[in-house]
């Protein structure tokens, strides 16, 4: 509130500025008579009589204060089977807020105060250090719109509310989305905000400090440098306590084998069994293990250049020399059928447009369990199921001792379903031979097909931009984003591993 002065003779009421100057540009205006004459005939206000002097104590009318705050319970759950999300409410969301979040975490946050059915526009600026958060809290720098992204809803559930649909969901002053994944100062930040508004509006303005506001520190780093260009540090001792609230706690994550003790941590938190669903109620963690697998990437070249050769000498000999090498050089030159081998038999195949159907099972077949037996994997069967193709195309699986291949895309993909099967080959080896008590590299394969993630909504912010290079290296979509499935390690292996041996066939 402005300090305020009173002239008896026409009652003029100043307001004084921050220099204790008086000012007509800064004046309230005349008095009416009747507030003078009012005042005058309040005795009880009168100090002296003789001055006529009347304190008074102006007050304005403070605007409301708004806040955002993270949603602590599920609003929403995601039915596995049709990846769509459903209204069901569940569990209790866990959220550490003196723990700093990853980039590409998804969040959700409530607008405590505006209208659930009313036009909310979410804005989030990026705040790249300490020194400008503070400067524009203590308004001495405002957002320009290059500073800002207007949000959309990611849950696919709060902002049905735009929708005509009269039974769609209105609640427009929640929202769900992903922070940003990459830092523009990556190798030079020390604090790095994400500052969210909301505010009641049909159009899109500029934010400012009356709107509700949160402050999400999404400084949590792993490794150093670029994303193409990371670096693995030296690794602490003192973190090997398998504590997941220290963990949490932590504002880096530098070494590979820093990353199995928190993925390691957090299998041992989790006792539900259902691992998505802890990782739905624990949002950072959810984000952070996603981090950790974009940025410890198994096809980085730096990355793995800086790994230490007792950390990842034993994984590559067994990645390329034992797995890949033995099914190039050897099994592949065995003799098949008709003085052929399975080399020149899948020349054969692959050539013929008109290829047979059972020619082609009974390759897959002798392939697989032949591959099975060089590694000692106990194969019970190979499974032909039928999956007409959709908007995504499922090749195969594999689980329980069983390979299943996708029957319905012999005659159109068969080169594919030929490197499925080296594929799911090498997922069932990962899950035979791989234990924690590995080199690192080998170690973190183990731990990430135990803390499997897919790319279904809470993931969707996580993503690597598929170039030549990648495309040689994992054979995916050129110009193509790949999803936070598709870069986790013990996908990433494997699709190294089916790329390498194709490219020798």
């Amino acid at each position: 509130d402005k300090e305020q002065t009173i002239i008896k003779d026409n009652l003029y009421l100043y307001s004084v500025n921050e220099k204790a100057e008086f000012g007509s540009s800064g004046s309230i205006g005349m008095a009416q008579g009747e507030l003078l004459e009012l005042f005058h005939h309040q005795s009880r206000f009168v100090e002296d009589e003789k001055e006529g002097v009347v304190p008074l104590k102006v007050e304005y009318v403070k605007k409301k204060k708004y806040e955002l705050e993270f949603i602590k319970e599920i609003q929403w759950e995601l039915d596995r089977r049709k990846n769509i999300v459903g209204t069901e409410k569940g569990a209790e969301l866990i959220i550490d807020e003196k723990a700093s979040f990853a980039p590409g975490t998804y969040v959700e946050l409530k607008a405590d105060g505006l209208k659930e059915n009313a036009h909310i526009v979410w804005v989030l600026a990026e705040i790249h250090n300490e020194t400008r958060l503070q400067r524009i809290l203590d308004g001495k720098e405002e957002l320009e719109f290059k500073d800002v992204k207007f949000l959309k809803d990611e849950s696919g559930y709060f902002h049905q509310c735009y929708k005509s649909n009269s039974k769609a969901n209105r609640e427009c002053n929640k929202i769900g989305f992903s922070l940003p994944l990459t830092r523009t100062n990556e190798e030079e930040f020390d604090k790095y905000y994400a500052l969210v508004f909301a505010y009641e509006d049909k159009i899109k303005r500029l934010p400012n400090l009356s709107d509700a506001y949160k402050i999400i520190d999404m400084s949590f780093r792993v490794g150093f440098g670029r994303d193409d260009r990371v670096q693995e540090l030296f690794t602490r001792e003192k973190l090997k306590v398998f504590n997941i609230y220290h963990l949490n706690q932590q504002k880096s994550i530098n070494s590979i084998e820093e990353a199995n003790w928190f993925l390691r941590a957090i299998l041992e938190d989790c006792k539900t069994g259902d691992f998505f669903t802890y990782l739905r109620t624990h949002p950072q963690l959810a984000g952070k293990i996603a981090y950790i697998y974009y940025r410890f990437d198994l096809i980085n070249k730096e990355f793995l250049t800086s790994v230490s050769e007792k950390d990842k000498k034993a994984y590559l000999w067994d990645r390329d020399d034992k797995y890949s090498s033995t099914i190039i050089n050897e099994i592949l030159a065995l003799e098949y059928k008709d003085g052929k081998s399975f080399k020149q038999f899948y020349t054969k195949l692959a050539n013929d447009e008109d290829r047979n159907l059972k020619e082609c099972e009974d390759f897959l077949q002798a392939l697989t369990q032949t591959i099975c037996e060089k590694f000692n994997l106990p194969l019970e069967k190979v499974v032909f199921f039928n999956k007409e193709p959709s908007t995504t195309l499922l090749f195969g699986a594999y689980g329980n001792n069983k390979i299943g291949l996708n029957r319905c895309l012999i005659k159109t993909h068969f080169e594919t379903l030929v490197k499925t099967v080296f594929h799911e080959c090498r997922h069932f080896y990962i899950e035979k031979y791989y234990h924690r008590h590995m080199d690192a590299l080998s170690s973190y394969v183990f731990y990430s097909r135990k803390t499997y993630i897919d790319e279904r909504v809470i993931f969707n912010g996580f993503h690597k931009f598929c170039d030549c290079s990648q495309k040689n290296l994992v054979d995916c979509i050129i110009n193509r984003n790949q999803n936070a499935y598709e870069i986790q390690p013990n996908e990433r292996d494997p699709r190294y591993v089916e790329t390498f041996i194709a490219r020798n066939l």
